[in-house]
């Protein structure tokens, strides 16, 4: 039975300040190195191995609906000591080679059974922010997701789980009426909070399922007129740098410790300390901020 812990400083024996990495040439493999959450991951795994004899090699696997480049599982073989592997849902094709290769592998956001793997709780994220919505008297919740939700394992459809079960917690039926895509992108979740705010009975508080789909739905809020947390209230996941500017409620994830904590499960593999797998599971708190307040019609 793997390991579970959901402390990151247990995850990885000994004081992570006093332990250096063994010289290993890292794979760092991604949909995406741009995208913040991606880049803040990152940071995260170079903190940890800076200071080291160790390199990072960074391969983009690119979104799974586009044109893709040489799989990355065959531009790593012979190039790489062990892989990090982000943001890849544990259905994917893609993830399914690169555990082929059979390197030592952790897992971030995504699980795995027989590796390794650091992720948030998506699901109690996903309730947490809807939880807010509901205890502040909204009945009429949107969401903004970013894909269709077909896969059982992208990160959104624990989030959506969440969603859902916070409105059946309460007594509040799920209206399908009520979700439209954002794309995981402030353009996409523009259009999506105009098409929600075009029904008949439009939302009085949107869960956005990243807080850059949450600044896309309060762009829309303001061009059509309206009050972020006085008439639609907005509530963002992520806890993105800019969501203090923007006054977002959000629900924070510790990107940063997700690569650092990962990357001390692979050195703990890379040097025979632990040799089943480990799974962490890093909390989240809710950060409320002015995009939610009251239902206007209950006050």
């Amino acid at each position: 039975m793997p390991a579970v812990t959901s402390d990151g400083r247990t995850a990885a024996s000994g004081n992570p300040a006093e332990r250096v990495a063994p010289a290993a040439v890292v794979a760092v493999i991604a949909p995406f190195i741009g995208r913040w959450f991606f880049a803040r991951v990152l940071s995260g795994i170079e903190a940890v191995l800076s200071g080291s004899d160790s390199e990072v090699l960074l391969f983009s696997t690119g979104d799974v609906t586009g044109p893709h480049r040489a799989p990355a599982h065959r531009r790593l073989r012979r190039r790489a000591d062990a892989m990090l592997v982000v943001g890849l849902a544990a259905d994917s094709p893609q993830l399914e080679q690169l555990l082929d290769v059979g390197l030592p592998v952790v897992l971030v956001g995504a699980h795995v059974d027989g590796a390794s793997s650091v992720a948030i709780d998506d699901v109690q994220g996903g309730r947490l922010a809807t939880q807010h919505l509901v205890d502040l008297g909204h009945e009429r919740i949107g969401l903004i997701s970013g894909r269709s939700l077909a896969s059982p394992l992208y990160p959104e459809h624990d989030r959506f789980a969440g969603y859902r079960a916070a409105l059946a917690a309460s007594g509040i039926a799920f209206d399908a009426r009520l979700h439209s895509l954002g794309h995981f992108d402030v353009e996409g979740a523009e259009h999506a909070m105009a098409a929600l705010l075009a029904q008949r009975e439009p939302p009085t508080a949107v869960f956005a399922m990243s807080d850059e789909m949450g600044y896309g739905a309060l762009r829309a809020l303001r061009r059509h007129g309206l009050r972020p947390g006085r008439d639609v209230s907005v509530v963002g996941f992520d806890g993105h740098d800019m969501a203090d500017m923007f006054d977002l409620t959000t629900v924070e994830q510790p990107v940063e410790e997700l690569g650092a904590v990962a990357t001390r499960c692979l050195i703990d593999q890379l040097d025979g300390v632990r040799g089943e797998p480990v799974v962490v599971r890093l909390p989240t708190q809710l950060q409320v901020r002015a995009s939610t307040g009251p239902c206007a019609d209950r006050r």
